[in-house]
């Protein structure tokens, strides 16, 4: 059987075809590589590639974990050092996206296939991700660099410079960055959320001119990237700039970032606009409260729950006024705190829909 070929038609398929026939497609092969195991119980590949099937046709995560435990014990003893670390890297994907509770497993099984040498760049991604949900960001850094090693895959190596940044090498992280802004990429949103990364990273470096350039050769940020672009605006003072950015989008307010609108407010001469948003947000938030108390106890999980739902509403229009009231009366600035993600990828091996991203 030519899986190569099989999942490239599967990949095809997802770009040429509306959904109910893409999905017909899937299920021819589901059939086929079902045939295949029962005649070709050997096929570790083919069983390697059945739970993304699975996926696309909507069965549940554990049928997948069914046919790759069953590769396992047929198969499991005599699997070369390539062999097990596709199994253990597909079987760690389904664990760690699916519902779960056993999230260990994907570090132990993606470790052993570390172990053992994986050719796999997904083997490396799954590590990466790992380490840095659990906030161990050299490892994550050594697994997602091993990753664009293998495979030259933008978002290993954008993941790499933010794991730079968390533990502080921000000039190394730059120069990822700035490697990743003069790549081509046909991706316009990664591209713009990379490049928003760079200039922000410039700011803190203290080379403006080189960043407000990059900054202003990003496009759409009004329709997509209204919250980066209006914190770039703010950290270079233009609070007119961050203005007008801030009130394209309806926001959920929380004292961070709206006190760093009410502080641009004022010092771009709209004082008067300060006072009315605040009032138009306290009454909001109080009309949330009396809201949240009609609703019956039964839309909640329980009475508790209602409880400390309007106690978060209160603490929020608490935090909210205190650092309103701290803005109008000194000479406070709020500082922005900066959000750090990496960029997620599917890492499971021989996906149709993903296979070829890069």
């Amino acid at each position: 059987m030519n899986i190569e070929k099989a999942v490239e038609k599967m990949r095809k398929s997802i770009e040429t075809l509306d959904e109910k026939s893409y999905r017909s497609i899937f299920d021819k092969y589901r059939k086929k590589f079902l045939k295949e195991i029962d005649k070709n119980p050997n096929n570790v590949e083919a069983y390697c590639t059945l739970p993304i099937i699975f996926t696309e046709l909507n069965y549940p995560d554990k049928k997948s974990i069914k046919i790759l435990n069953k590769c396992y014990k047929i198969n499991g003893a005599e699997f070369t050092d390539k062999e097990y670390a596709m199994w253990a890297t597909n079987k760690a994907y389904i664990i760690d996206t699916g519902c779960f509770d056993d999230k260990e497993q994907v570090i132990d099984i993606l470790s052993e296939s570390e172990r053992r040498n994986s050719p796999f760049w997904e083997t490396y991604f799954g590590l990466g991700v790992y380490y840095y949900n659990k906030k161990m960001y050299e490892k994550a850094l050594k697994g997602f660099s091993k990753a664009w090693e293998l495979s030259n895959i933008r978002k290993a190596l954008y993941n790499a410079a933010i794991c730079l940044i968390h533990i502080g090498k921000i000039k190394e992280a730059v120069l990822f960055l700035e490697d990743l802004y003069n790549m081509a990429c046909s991706n316009k949103y990664d591209k713009s959320q990379m490049a928003f990364t760079l200039v922000r990273e410039l700011l803190i470096l203290g080379e403006k001119e080189k960043a407000i350039s990059i900054f202003n050769s990003i496009d759409e940020k009004e329709e997509f990237f209204s919250w980066e672009a209006s914190e770039i605006c703010y950290m270079i003072n233009d609070y007119s700039g961050f203005v007008r950015y801030y009130e394209c989008e309806d926001w959920y307010e929380e004292e961070d970032f709206f006190s760093m609108y009410i502080y641009s407010l004022i010092h771009s001469g709209n004082e008067e606009k300060a006072h009315e948003k605040m009032r138009y947000t306290r009454e909001k938030i109080l009309s949330n409260i009396e809201y949240i108390k009609y609703l019956p106890v039964e839309d909640f999980e329980s009475s508790k729950d209602k409880k400390e739902r309007i106690l978060e509403e209160k603490n929020r229009l608490n935090s909210i006024e205190k650092a309103y009231k701290k803005i109008i009366e000194t000479d406070f600035r709020p500082q922005p705190k900066p959000y750090y993600g990496i960029m997620e990828r599917c890492y499971f091996i021989n996906c149709p829909r993903h296979k070829g991203d890069i």
